[in-house]
């Protein structure tokens, strides 16, 4: 018998690990990593100017943007745009995207979250 188990989170791992210990042939699937790398690409590809992001941290698909604009806005002007973002700590733009997500719907949201940050540096250069 060969079971295939996708996610390779908590409940995903403790399952292989248990078939496997019983020696049934588990194969896991993980995608975390690439919808991860096709979001901070697309984010990273499409900011006017790289100083508006200070850091980008967090394991997995919870991702923490650090942007260095003010973040009053940034909630708002996602959702005018469809996407759903938090502010977490005050200042950190939280997300977290789930795993049956696509890698070009990932590319689409860090594009989304780099057209909003230009727009608020935009409009804090222009107040």
């Amino acid at each position: 018998m060969k079971v295939i188990i996708a996610g390779g989170g908590i409940g995903g791992l403790t399952t292989a690990l248990m078939l496997r210990a019983r020696n049934i042939d588990v194969q896991v699937y993980e995608s975390a990593a690439n919808i991860r790398e096709a979001l901070v690409s697309a984010l990273q590809a499409n900011l006017c100017d790289a100083k508006l992001i200070s850091e980008v941290r967090g394991t997995g698909l919870m991702i923490g943007i650090q942007p260095s604009t003010a973040t009053g806005e940034i909630v708002k002007r996602g959702l005018d745009r469809g996407l759903l973002l938090n502010i977490a700590g005050g200042d950190t733009i939280r997300v977290l995207p789930p795993l049956v997500m696509t890698l070009e719907q990932a590319g689409e949201l860090g594009a989304g979250i780099a057209h909003i940050l230009n727009d608020v540096a935009s409009q804090e250069d222009n107040a």
